[in-house]
């Protein structure tokens, strides 16, 4: 597989995130790509939200909350005009609250063939809207066998066949680069087929830093000491030495899909931050940027 042009370019991406019929397409949305660009941004994600009607629902619909087509178009050839390029991210919700990494179809068959509709129609769009990354799902970790309480062995070929076709299906329509954002149980099971991607993506939630008092470089240096229980009997430790791993096994580049500290400390919304949370919060996207920045 060649490598694409931009995984030669190192991308400095945000997120932005609008959601109605409407989303994607009105001035304020647009006035934010302004900003970014302003800011040093050279990419940006869009996310669109798909639904499932519960946790165990074989298909998978148009969000009511979608944004129509024309706006996502729009939205595109907006970021395209300021010089930023574009990664398309679908996620999943579930009418019943459950988290998109703990779904449980009764029919996996089914449930890729209704997703995998979705994502053809979508990679349709961006390929005619020269898009350059195309992420092929989020942290959908039960359908890689690796949710951590999940009533499925953890195979490392869990439902390979299913995303194999799925990827094949989106390559055949879109013709940019590919990776799928990872939970970071499936990063630790090394449980996706990543050797499938153009890279290998990953929302890196791991805990690095558990006080306010943390400075930027304690929490640099627990990017490679701090040891974590996932949810599971194993002990991971060394965040930064298993991504490493991971890149290096594949031979692919690092995609870092999302990441995020909260500006509270103890992510109770009814507070606001305080000074001393802020200046956490800070800390940890310094410390992020300098343990990540020569690799």
């Amino acid at each position: 597989m060649s490598i694409k042009g931009e995984i030669k370019m190192r991308i400095k991406g945000m997120s932005l995130y609008d959601q109605g019929i409407d989303a994607y397409g009105n001035p304020l949305i647009f006035a934010q790509l302004e900003r970014l660009v302003a800011l040093g941004i050279n990419y940006v994600s869009l996310t669109v939200y798909f639904d499932m009607a519960t946790f165990n629902s074989n298909s998978v619909f148009y969000a009511g909350y979608c944004p129509d087509v024309a706006y996502i178009v729009a939205f595109i050839r907006k970021a395209h005009e300021l010089g930023l390029k574009v990664m398309f991210k679908p996620h999943v919700s579930c009418n019943d609250g459950r988290w998109a990494g703990r779904i449980y179809p009764t029919d996996w068959n089914a449930w890729f063939i209704s997703y995998t509709a979705l994502l053809v129609q979508y990679a349709s769009v961006c390929q005619a809207e020269g898009v350059e990354i195309f992420c092929v799902g989020n942290e959908l970790s039960s359908s890689t066998g690796s949710d951590e309480v999940a009533p499925y062995p953890h195979e490392p070929n869990f439902n390979r066949s299913n995303w194999t076709e799925t990827i094949r299906q989106v390559r055949s329509v879109f013709h940019g680069s590919l990776t799928y954002a990872a939970h970071v149980w499936t990063i630790l099971d090394d449980s996706f087929p990543f050797d499938l991607l153009d890279y290998i993506g990953c929302n890196p939630y791991f805990m690095v830093s558990t006080s306010l008092t943390d400075t930027v470089d304690q929490i640099v240096q627990n990017w490679t000491t701090m040891s974590q229980n996932i949810g599971r009997s194993v002990i991971y430790s060394n965040y930064k030495g298993i991504l490493l791993a991971l890149k290096n096994k594949y031979g692919k580049p690092l995609l870092f899909t999302e990441t995020c500290y909260y500006s509270l400390f103890s992510n109770v919304y009814t507070t606001f931050p305080n000074q001393q949370e802020q200046q956490w919060q800070a800390n940890c996207f310094e410390a992020f940027f300098r343990v990540w920045n020569i690799e």
